[in-house]
C-alpha cells in the first residue's frame, strides 16, 4: 500500500520544484556611465582668437587606488566607503577625464597644439591631472565631491608654472545616479576652465595673484574672482562623537548648541551616534539636570571624539541569588567641602523580566554620591551608599537586597565589577523551588457545580535564558507535584504537570531606537504529566470508560476508583511563527502583543472526561447505573494567532500582575470558532521568601467544552532560588 502512494507524494513536490526553477526572475540591469563633453558650458571669455604659440601635452590622469576601479563610489562618514555594484563607469576615468580636458582647452583655442600625444615633437608643456576624490557623500543632503589637481610643467625644466587645486562639493538628490554623473561632469569642466583662466594669465605675463578681486576691467580676473570666492565659500561639516566607558546599547542622551552663533537652537544628541555638524566650537551639556559642561571643537572633513570628561554611575540592584531586582532610588551629590548633600535624581533599577531593556546610565560631573534606597532624605542614614566618581571612571555599584524586607532592603553595596549582568550579559541558567498551599474552584467538570479543593504542592521552575547578538532564546520548564483533598474524595495525591514554552526572537534592527522592539518570534509549547491520574470515590461506584468513537473499552461494578488519565496523555502542543513588538512605557510596566500563524495538537489517548452520573448502559438486559467517562477526540488545528502579553512589577512596592491572553483562529473546514486562553496571576509580597499568588485563567475551546471553563485559586507561596 504504501508503495502504490508514492507517485502521489513525489508529484507535489516535483510540482513545486518545477514551479520554483521555472518562474520569471527580475534580473538586476547593470548601467554604464560617462563622462560626455559639454560644449554648452563653454565659456565665451576664455575663447581667443589667436593662440599662443605653445604645444601642450595632457598626460593620463592619475586616479587614487581608491577611486580606479569601475564601481562609482559612496562614501558614508569619513572613513568608510562602498561601492555601487550595478552603477559603473563606461570608461576607465585616467582616460575620460584627460579627454575632457583636451577638449575644453582646443575649444579656448589657447594653445598651438594641444593634445594626449604631441607625437614626434616635443611638447613646450605637460599637463598633468591627479583626481584624489570622486564620490557622493552620504549624509541628509547627499553631495558629490571632487578634489582634484592641475599641475602645468615646463617640459625642458621640469619646473611646475602653473598649478591649482579643486576641492568642492555640489548637492545632488538622493539616488539618482544620472544627475550625479552629471554633476562630477559640470564640476570636472569648472575645474578645467579656472585652472584654464590662471594658464592665460600666466601665458600672458600677468601675476597671478593669490586672492581676486571680485570687479576687476580683466574678464579673465573677473571670472577668477567670482569662481574662487564660490568656491572658498563652501564649508565642510565635521562629525561629533561622544563615547560612554561602558560597553553598552544604552541610550543617553546630550545637549548641545553653537557658540559661534548666538541664534542656534539648542538640540539633542545620542552617546555612540555621530553628528553631522558645521566646522566650530560647540558647547556641550550633560547629565539628567544638563548641568555640566564640556567645550568641544568640530573640525571639517574629520570626526571630532569625545571621551572620559566626565563621570559615568551604573546601579545594579540585584538580591543574594543574583537575580536582579526592581526597586526604586534615589541619588544624592555632595559638594567639597560641604557636609550636606543634595538631590540629584531618581531612577528604577531593572528586573530579570525587563528582557531588553538595559540599565540607567548616570552621566555625573566628578564627585561624591549617595545612592539611597526607596524615599526619603538623605539623613534618615539607612539603605544607602556612597562612591567617589572622577572624571574619567565609569563605575558599577552593585546593590544586594532583600526585596520582601521589612523597611531595611539592603544587604550590602560595593564596587563589585560585575558589569556582564548590568551590561545584559546574565546568567543562563535561573532556577526555584517552590511550596505552594492552594484553595481553589473549578467547574471543568460541571457547568452548574464547580468543585473546591485545597492541595500542597511542591513545585520546580527552571529558566534557560541566552542571548547571542540579534538573537534572544528563553526556555521556561515548570513541574509540580503535590497532595490534594477535594469536596468529592479524601487526600491523595495530586496529579502531577510539566509544561515548557521555549521562545526564539530575532531582532534584526536591535539597534535602530524606532524598530529595535520589533522582532520575528518562533515558540514550541508543550503541557503533559508523567504519572497516571486515578479518580477516587468516597463510595464505590459502577464505571464505564468509552473511546472517542463510543466503543466500550471498559465495564466494572463495585469500583473504588478508575484510572482517567494515563501518563503523559492529554499531550498538548502549540507552536508559532511571527512577529512581536514590545512596549515599554515605564520601567514598572511592559506590554508586547505578537501576532502570527500558529498549531495546536491535544493527544488525548486514554484520557477520559465524566460524560454523567447515574445513566443506563444501553446494554440490553443490563439494569444497573453508571458513571460513564467518555475518551477526549484528539484534535490538530492550525490558523492565526495573537498573543496580549501584560507585566506590571512591585506596584506599591508589594504587588506584582502577570498576565497573558492567547487567542487562535482556527482556518480548518470543520471548525472555524475561535480559540481563547487567558491566565492572570497577582502575587502579594508578606514577609521576606513568603508571597500569596493568585491565579485566575479562563479557557474557551468550543470543540473541547462548550461553555467558558475558568478557575482560579490562591497560593499562599514559599520561595527558595538556586
Amino acid at each position: 500500500m504504501k508503495t502504490k502512494h508514492l507517485p502521489l507524494l513525489v508529484l507535489p513536490l516535483l510540482a513545486l520544484l518545477l514551479s520554483g526553477c521555472f518562474t520569471k526572475v527580475d534580473r538586476i540591469t547593470t548601467k554604464y556611465y560617462i563622462l560626455d563633453y559639454k560644449k554648452a558650458s563653454e565659456n565665451p571669455s576664455l575663447k581667443m582668437t589667436e593662440p599662443f604659440g605653445k604645444t601642450c601635452e595632457v598626460f593620463d590622469t592619475d586616479v587614487v587606488r581608491t577611486y580606479s576601479r569601475s564601481q562609482l563610489v559612496v562614501k558614508e562618514g569619513f572613513s568608510r566607503i562602498s561601492y555601487m555594484p550595478w552603477d559603473l563607469w563606461a570608461n576607465r576615468l585616467t582616460d575620460a577625464v584627460p579627454n575632457l580636458i583636451v577638449q575644453r582647452l582646443k575649444a579656448y583655442n589657447m594653445f598651438k597644439q594641444v593634445d594626449r600625444n604631441t607625437g614626434d615633437m616635443s611638447p613646450d608643456y605637460y599637463l598633468e591631472t591627479s583626481l584624489v576624490n570622486i564620490e557622493r557623500v552620504e549624509t541628509e543632503q547627499p553631495k558629490a565631491y571632487i578634489r582634484m589637481e592641475f599641475k602645468l610643467r615646463e617640459a625642458s625644466t621640469n619646473r611646475i608654472l602653473v598649478n591649482y587645486l579643486y576641492d568642492t562639493h555640489k548637492p545632488v538628490p538622493p539616488n539618482d545616479v544620472v544627475q550625479l554623473v552629471e554633476t562630477y561632469n559640470e564640476m570636472i569642466m569648472e575645474a578645467t576652465d579656472i585652472f584654464a583662466a590662471r594658464c592665460r594669465l600666466f601665458l600672458e605675463d600677468k601675476p597671478i595673484p593669490t586672492e581676486y578681486p571680485k570687479y576687476s576691467d580683466d574678464p579673465i580676473q573677473r571670472f577668477l574672482g567670482v569662481q574662487t570666492q564660490i568656491v572658498d565659500s563652501q564649508t565642510w561639516d565635521g562629525e561629533m562623537l561622544l563615547e560612554l566607558g561602558f560597553d553598552t546599547e544604552a541610550e543617553v542622551h546630550y545637549t548641545y548648541f553653537d557658540l559661534e552663533d548666538e541664534e542656534a537652537p539648542r538640540k539633542e544628541g545620542i552617546f555612540g551616534v555621530p553628528e553631522t555638524l558645521k566646522a566650530g566650537r560647540y558647547k556641550l551639556l550633560l547629565g539628567d539636570n544638563q548641568e555640566y559642561p564640556v567645550y568641544v571643537e568640530v573640525k571639517p572633513k574629520m570626526r571630532t571624539t569625545v571621551k572620559g570628561e566626565w563621570a559615568e554611575l551604573i546601579v545594579l540592584i540585584q538580591d543574594q541569588s543574583k537575580n536582579k531586582v526592581r526597586l526604586g532610588y534615589n541619588l544624592w551629590r555632595k559638594f567639597l567641602d560641604e557636609y550636606d548633600y543634595y538631590y540629584y535624581g531618581s531612577d528604577t533599577s531593572l528586573g530579570d523580566e525587563d528582557f531588553g531593556q538595559k540599565e540607567k546610565v548616570w552621566i555625573l560631573p566628578p564627585g561624591t554620591y549617595m545612592m539611597k534606597l526607596g524615599g526619603g532624605h538623605w539623613n534618615e542614614l539607612r539603605d544607602f551608599t556612597t562612591v567617589a566618581l572622577n572624571k574619567g571612571d565609569s563605575r558599577l555599584l552593585t546593590v544586594v537586597v532583600d526585596p520582601s524586607g521589612e523597611r531595611n532592603y539592603m544587604m550590602g553595596a560595593g564596587l563589585l565589577g560585575n558589569k556582564e549582568l548590568a551590561l545584559g550579559r546574565k546568567d543562563k541558567h535561573k532556577g526555584a523551588i517552590y511550596l505552594d498551599f492552594n484553595v481553589m474552584a473549578s467547574n471543568d467538570v460541571n457547568k452548574d457545580e464547580p468543585v473546591y479543593d485545597i492541595s500542597l504542592v511542591g513545585r520546580t521552575e527552571n529558566i534557560f535564558d541566552h542571548k547571542h547578538k540579534s538573537l534572544h532564546y528563553t526556555g521556561r520548564s515548570v513541574y509540580s507535584v503535590g497532595l490534594k483533598l477535594d469536596s468529592n474524595s479524601d487526600l491523595k495525591v495530586n496529579p502531577d504537570t510539566y509544561s515548557l514554552k521555549n521562545v526564539l526572537l530575532y531582532t534584526p534592527l536591535r539597534k535602530n531606537k524606532f524598530f529595535r522592539n520589533f522582532s520575528f518570534y518562533g515558540r514550541a509549547d508543550v503541557t503533559t504529566h508523567f504519572f497516571d491520574e486515578t479518580q477516587h470515590f468516597a463510595e464505590n461506584h459502577n464505571v464505564i470508560l468509552r473511546d472517542a468513537q463510543g466503543d466500550t473499552l471498559f465495564l466494572g461494578t463495585d469500583q473504588s476508583r478508575v484510572r482517567t488519565k494515563v501518563a503523559l496523555y492529554p499531550l498538548r502542543l502549540k507552536e508559532g511563527v511571527g512577529i512581536t513588538y514590545r512596549w515599554v512605557p515605564n520601567p514598572k510596566i511592559t506590554a508586547s502583543i505578537r501576532g502570527g500563524y500558529g498549531w495546536q495538537q491535544d493527544i488525548n489517548t486514554r484520557s477520559f472526561t465524566l460524560l454523567g452520573s447515574n445513566l443506563a448502559s444501553q446494554i440490553p438486559g443490563d439494569t444497573l447505573r453508571y458513571e460513564i467517562y467518555m475518551e477526549d477526540g484528539s484534535t490538530n488545528d492550525y490558523g492565526i494567532e495573537s498573543t496580549l502579553v501584560l507585566s506590571a512589577v512591585n506596584l506599591l512596592k508589594f504587588l506584582t500582575i502577570n498576565s497573558s491572553i492567547d487567542v487562535l483562529f482556527p482556518m480548518t473546514k470543520i471548525d472555524r470558532a475561535p480559540r481563547l486562553q487567558s491566565e492572570t496571576r497577582f502575587n502579594i509580597k508578606l514577609y521576606r521568601n513568603i508571597s500569596m499568588d493568585i491565579n485566575f485563567n479562563v479557557e474557551y475551546d468550543k470543540v473541547r467544552r462548550d461553555w467558558l471553563v475558568y478557575n482560579y485559586g490562591s497560593y499562599l507561596r514559599l520561595s527558595l532560588f538556586y
